[in-house]
């Protein structure tokens, strides 16, 4: 048997029940102060049934996740332990149904009537939200604010701790996600990007490890393993902080590698892309002709969760993509590399030198590589006023407060187009 919920605690206001066709719909209105950021006036779904009491019933399913979407837009919310409880309080069949419905939920956050219709990065958000709700996977920050209040320390040492546990559960929202090894891989690419050093992430992660080892202690987690102990973290010898390209820089580099694209066309069709999308050199070489939606591309080989997502095709560079598309001779955009010389097999590893001997060339420094245009993009969002979770979700980059990062849906695709717009670079083209 499966619960009810209960009307007063999952949402206050008036439950709208249309019937259209002989078939009743749910509707509820969205306040004007999340419009903007939901992109919508009204959430409405069909509750597949004539029967008006069933109708209600499973609307309040419904409601409840609507009424969380506008939490988590006005920054608030975002606890999934409403459908966790009941799903642990109901048995036999009961569970079933809750399985079906939930599944229905986490494919209509995204406007789909199948699981089929969602593009990758959104069925691995699903996957996430529904392996929540049923208690398949727990979430890592459950239990911060329990932890915290045992946690015998001066307030400024706890905000802190706060402050980088938080951190770690952003970057891995759920518990079987640790392991030491995507720690270690996690200080690597904090120490690429923001030139951390050991001493720094091991001060970051002494609190982690002292969480974890309360989830231990609670038997959230297995005794066997803390995934921050005996990693063996090296650094470099000297820390370059990564600096971004001056949009002055990026011309200088642009007018360069179109002069030299008749030797070197991918390369030049590599720094077109990367300047009007910011990602990854490595998430740019894998991107596959059938990944290239109408108006976005599709980026799923990312080194982050995060990472993997839809970014807009900017105006600029609609016609180099549809070119490269159609000439590609290899099911890629950019057609012709390969990883086989490279011990990781990255498409990235020859091309990535080659633009390293070019910038050299041009007498940029070291602490200047391809990194900085994704440091030269966010910088160029930043100062056009883009809010950061339209751009994080542009970049790849995890959301900087739990609620966004773990329970939104994300922003949506003309948000994101129109933030990109903002690049202006006034090439010579």
């Amino acid at each position: 048997m499966i619960p009810s919920p209960s009307l007063g605690v999952i949402f206050r206001g008036k439950v709208t029940l249309i019937n259209q066709n002989g078939m009743w719909h749910a509707e509820l209105t969205i306040p004007k102060d999340v419009r903007q950021i939901l992109g919508k006036r009204k959430f409405r779904k069909s509750m597949r049934t004539s029967d008006k009491s069933e109708a209600a019933r499973k609307s309040q399913f419904v409601i409840a996740r609507w009424k969380e979407h506008i939490a988590v837009a006005r920054g608030k919310g975002g606890d999934v332990s409403f459908y966790r409880e009941m799903y642990d309080n109901t048995s036999g069949e009961g569970k079933d149904v809750l399985e079906e419905m939930f599944a229905e939920l986490v494919v209509d956050d995204y406007g789909k009537a199948h699981v089929s219709q969602l593009s990758p990065s959104q069925l691995k958000n699903s996957q996430e939200a529904f392996q929540l709700m049923t208690g398949k996977e727990t979430r890592t920050d459950i239990y911060i604010d329990e932890w915290l209040s045992g946690w015998d320390v001066k307030l400024q040492t706890m905000n802190q701790g706060r402050r980088y546990v938080e951190a770690m559960a952003l970057r891995f929202p759920v518990v079987s996600m640790l392991t030491r090894k995507v720690v270690k891989a996690w200080y690597k690419e904090l120490q690429e990007e923001k030139g951390i050093t050991v001493k720094a992430f091991n001060g970051r992660l002494s609190p982690c490890k002292g969480y974890w080892s309360y989830l231990q202690d609670k038997g959230v987690v297995s005794e066997a393993l803390n995934p921050f102990d005996g990693l063996g973290l090296r650094g470099k010898k000297r820390d370059i902080v990564r600096q971004p390209f001056t949009v002055l820089e990026i011309r200088k580099l642009f007018a360069h590698l179109k002069a030299e694209s008749n030797q070197d066309p991918q390369l030049f069709q590599l720094f077109t892309l990367a300047i009007y999308t910011g990602a990854r050199i490595e998430e740019l070489c894998s991107i596959k002709t059938d990944e290239v939606g109408d108006g976005y591309l599709e980026i799923s080989n990312s080194k982050t969760v995060t990472g993997v997502r839809q970014v807009p095709i900017h105006p600029e560079i609609t016609d180099v993509v549809t070119s490269m598309k159609m000439a590609s001779e290899d099911g890629y955009l950019l057609s012709g590399l390969n990883g086989k010389g490279n011990q990781y097999g990255k498409r990235s590893a020859a091309i990535g030198k080659r633009f390293g001997r070019a910038k050299t060339k041009l007498g940029f420094e070291r602490d200047k590589v391809f990194h900085s245009i994704r440091k030269t993009v966010a910088t160029q969002l930043e100062g056009a006023g883009v809010p950061e979770n339209i751009t994080a979700d542009i970049l790849g980059h995890e959301k900087q407060t739990i609620t966004y990062g773990i329970y939104s849906g994300g922003t949506s695709l003309n948000q994101r187009h129109d933030a990109l717009l903002s690049l202006n670079y006034i090439l010579d083209n």
